[in-house]
């Protein structure tokens, strides 16, 4: 056997994490409202999920980059996770198109074939489109799934030649589980079962091993590819995670099943298929039947499945709320303030998630504690994975106020605990507002043209001004009169804001500038938005009334 090549394994490592950065990243800021329909329509049901990973993975040729494209499509919030189980369980029997062809024809896949013209035409892309949002965000895409095959292909080639000095027969003397672990331990260490089964179908046409041996490292390589998955979701926020999970617990789960069936799937695939004269098309049989026995099994229960792995792989109540974990009723006035604690960690996140719709820096406004820090940076922000942190914190928030209220509370304590809940629902309905204008803010943003550009930073100017504003009352000791006459200013500001964008807009279709398409485009981002801004600064002055109850007492 020859050196393993460390460095050139690393590189591999690299690339291809870059490479799922990338489509990720692209994936995020091209899912406008029609690539999210397509996808979803396409992944509407399980049925439809599973068929999408087979008939994707037949074509590509490539499990894994099928698998590595679901935790992306997840991450970017365009599908579920149970779309993107029922994707994977469909990649499964995709894959199984090439034991058919290295078996029949001897097909081999050139991976440096696939990921060279993404690179290229991506590249190029880059270059000639640099200034149109849109098509940047295209070609790096392209680039994304050039580079995450060329890793696999370092990867791979880093340790090419153990593989090629491998020789199953060596295992002959030792049980089926022998062969079972070495095709596992191969196919992790060259991220392909593609090779492990081309390796492995070379061994039985030369007579090296029998068929029932054969069979079982055909498992082990099933199972092995779960370690690119796990690969791809390093670094990832908790939905990749689970999905990675659901991946290794579906392989490991049909290994078992076809473990278990080994005679009964020996017997069907060289027998009543009548393949006994050619084991090599018996073992392609082997490898679909029992891809398809795991289908079969997992297909009706991909909701429960899902369920239960957001049962193993949760986020830790920890993670969500910090002070509101025991709820003493001995000491009410302290529950009452590990309420407000957590609201106020409601608002950081939430203004992280409306200011990042726009591309804003809400580290210029206000800063996230440590443990949130970890938590919404995970997900890129304005994702539809920081929306349901936001909404998980809220939900928990909500079903710790219903306990609340069933305490014996003083009058002050109780007051206090209606503005809390008003600024509660107000922040989160400004979420809810804000995610509505996301597909519009992203249309104007990628727009080619400068003067519908020119909205998308209008909108920026005005949220950072108003939210820098809310964060300076925030921090004031403000009378009751005196809250109720600096929001005044502030609704008056958020009304000068809406009428110079409506303004400027009716001018500029006045004046043939813009289409009528842009303009409703641009009022469809406008409703979305002001009403979140309403509905911001109203929670801040629940915020700030319930402050002054104490004081003014």
């Amino acid at each position: 056997m020859g050196d393993f090549q460390f460095w050139m394994f690393l590189a591999g490592l690299g690339i291809f994490l870059f490479g799922i950065y990338m489509l990720e990243d692209s994936i995020e800021k091209l899912s406008g409202k029609a690539f999210k329909r397509i996808i979803r329509r396409y992944t509407s049901n399980r049925f439809r999920a599973i068929a999408t990973g087979v008939f994707t993975t037949a074509i590509l040729q490539s499990s894994s980059a099928v698998s590595l494209m679901a935790l992306a499509f997840v991450s970017a919030g365009i599908i579920g996770m149970t779309q993107a189980v029922g994707v994977i369980i469909g990649s499964s029997l995709g894959t199984t198109l090439t034991s058919w062809l290295v078996a029949s024809i001897g097909f081999k896949v050139n991976i440096e074939a696939i990921s060279l013209p993404f690179i290229g035409l991506g590249g190029l892309g880059l270059i000639v489109f640099g200034k149109t949002t849109r098509y940047t965000q295209i070609s790096r895409l392209l680039v994304g799934f050039g580079f995450l095959f060329m890793g696999l292909d370092y990867m791979k080639e880093s340790v090419e030649q153990y593989s090629a000095g491998f020789d199953p027969a060596v295992l002959v003397g030792f049980g089926l589980w022998a062969f079972i672990l070495a095709a596992l331990l191969l196919t992790a260490v060259i991220q392909s079962s593609s090779a492990t089964i081309a390796i492995i179908l070379s061994t039985l046409f030369g007579g090296l091993i029998s068929f029932e041996q054969a069979a079982a490292m055909v498992i082990g390589a099933n199972v092995g590819t779960t370690v690119t998955v796990i690969l791809g979701s390093i670094g990832g926020n908790i939905l990749k995670k689970r999905v990675a999970m659901a991946h290794l617990i579906f392989k490991s789960v049909t290994a078992i099943i076809a473990w278990i069936l080994l005679p009964v799937l020996v017997y069907l695939s060289m027998t009543i298929f009548h393949f006994e004269d050619t084991p090599v098309l018996a073992l392609a049989m082997f490898h679909t039947l029992f891809n398809v026995v795991g289908i079969l099994i997992f297909a009706p229960f991909i909701n429960t499945f899902t369920r239960g792995i957001e049962r193993i792989v949760k986020v830790t109540p920890t993670n969500i709320e910090k002070h509101i974990q025991k709820l003493d009723s001995k000491v009410p006035e302290g529950a009452v303030g590990a309420f407000s604690i957590e609201l106020e960690r409601l608002m950081r996140q939430a203004i992280h998630y409306n200011t990042g719709v726009w591309n804003v820096d809400a580290n210029l406004i206000v800063s996230l504690e440590p443990e949130d820090i970890k938590i919404m940076g995970e997900s890129k922000a304005g994702s539809d994975a920081q929306f349901n942190i936001i909404r998980q914190l809220y939900e928990n928030l909500l079903a710790y106020s219903v306990r609340l209220h069933s305490l014996s509370l003083p009058k002050e304590e109780a007051d206090k605990l209606n503005h809390y809940l008003s600024f509660m629902r107000l922040t989160m309905n400004s979420v809810l507002s804000m995610q509505e204008a996301r597909d519009n803010a992203g249309e104007l943003e990628s727009s080619s043209n400068p003067l519908i550009k020119s909205y998308f930073h209008k909108y920026r100017k005005n949220l950072l001004a108003l939210y820098a504003l809310l964060i300076k009352e925030s921090q004031s000791d403000l009378s009751v009169v005196e809250i109720g006459e600096e929001f005044q200013k502030i609704k008056q500001l958020i009304k000068e804001h809406d009428e110079e964008v409506t303004h400027a807009s009716f001018q500029d279709i006045r004046e043939a500038k813009i289409e009528q398409r842009h303009l409703l485009r641009i009022l469809a981002a406008q409703r979305n938005y002001y009403q979140s801004c309403r509905q911001v600064a109203n929670a801040f002055r629940e915020l700030l009334l319930s402050r002054s109850i104490g004081r003014e007492s």
